[in-house]
């Protein structure tokens, strides 16, 4: 990406980001590029801003959903 000189970074829902926030968030950092991120988590270890779902109250009415079915 510097050698590109990207303007700006996109990081997609895939789960293995999510597991790597942490070092994604910190190398979009130190290459100062503005990056957009798929889940609140990713701002909560530092990263810019997230335009997505609150995985938390999503999982809570999937909870509710199941209970009801079961």
């Amino acid at each position: 990406m510097e050698q590109d000189r990207a303007d700006a970074l996109l990081v997609s829902d895939e789960n293995e980001n999510l597991t790597n926030r942490a070092t994604i968030v910190e190398l979009a950092a130190k290459g100062r590029i503005s990056t957009m991120y798929a889940y609140r988590e990713f701002v909560e270890v530092g990263g810019l801003m997230a335009y997505s779902i609150d995985l938390a109250a999503m999982y809570r009415r999937l909870a509710k959903v199941i209970d009801k079915c079961s």
